[in-house]
C-alpha cells in the first residue's frame, strides 16, 4: 500500500534528521530500524478523515544508533522525546550500541531478528557484519520464557476493569494487539523448540502450519 510505504519513509527521514540534529554526526556510525518495522511488517492504523486517507504506526519504532563513542542517558532520552514530539506515535524504544558490543552478541530472538531483519536508515551500510553469524539452531529455551513473561503480561495487563463487553475503540485495539502478539509468540515457540524460527511473521506462519495442525 503506497499510503504505508509513504509513511514510513518519511518517518524514517524524521528519525535522521533528528538523530543527526541532536547527537554528534561524527559519533554516529549507523543508523537502523528494527522489530516488525524493520522488516516491513509493522502494525500501522489507517484511517479515512475527510475524503483522505491517514496512516500512521501502531506499535513502536525499535532503532538502534551504532556509535563509535557511548552517549549519556540523558541524551539519549532527550533524543527519544523529540523523536516522539515529530513522529506520531507513542512509543520509540531507543538504544545504543559500539562495534565491540555488536561482536559479543550472544545468539537470541532478538540478536538474530536485528543481524538478519532490520533495516540500515543511515551511515555505513555495512556495520552489522561485525555481529557473530548465528545458527537458528542454536537459539535457546530461554527466550521462549521471555516471550511468555512479555506477552502474557501486557495481555493482561490489556484487561479493562470493565472486562470485555464494554472496552472503549482504543481499549479494544490495544486488547486485540495484544492478543495477536501472544498468538505470534505460541507461534515462535513452537519454532523455537523445531529449531525453524524465522524473522518474518508470514514465514514463521507457514512454517509454523506445516509443524502444527493447530
Amino acid at each position: 500500500m503506497n499510503e504505508i510505504n509513504n509513511a514510513l519513509s518519511r518517518d524514517i527521514e524524521v528519525i535522521k534528521s533528528i538523530s543527526i540534529k541532536y547527537l554528534d554526526p561524527e559519533n554516529i556510525i549507523s543508523i537502523y530500524l528494527y522489530g516488525g518495522y524493520g522488516r516491513d511488517e509493522g502494525s500501522w492504523v489507517i484511517e479515512k478523515m475527510g475524503g483522505q486517507t491517514k496512516v500512521r504506526p501502531y506499535n513502536d519504532y525499535d532503532i538502534a544508533i551504532i556509535v563509535k563513542k557511548k552517549i549519556s542517558l540523558t541524551k539519549m532520552r532527550s533524543l527519544e522525546n523529540k523523536l516522539k514530539e515529530n513522529l506520531d506515535i507513542k512509543w520509540v524504544d531507543l538504544c545504543q550500541y559500539s562495534i565491540l558490543n555488536l561482536k559479543l552478541f550472544k545468539v537470541s530472538i532478538k540478536n538474530y531478528d536485528f543481524k538478519y531483519a532490520s533495516k540500515w536508515i543511515y551511515g555505513r551500510k555495512d556495520i552489522l557484519r561485525h555481529i557473530p553469524n548465528m545458527d537458528v539452531k542454536s537459539i535457546t529455551l530461554k527466550d521462549i520464557e521471555t516471550l511468555y513473561i512479555t506477552r502474557i503480561w501486557t495481555l493482561i495487563g490489556s484487561f479493562s476493569e470493565k472486562g470485555l463487553e464494554k472496552m472503549q475503540y482504543d481499549e479494544e485495539m490495544f486488547f486485540r494487539n495484544q492478543m495477536a502478539k501472544c498468538i505470534l509468540a505460541i507461534v515462535d515457540c513452537v519454532l523455537v523448540i523445531n529449531k525453524e524460527y524465522d524473522p518474518s511473521y508470514k514465514k514463521r506462519v507457514e512454517k509454523f502450519s506445516s509443524i502444527s495442525s493447530d
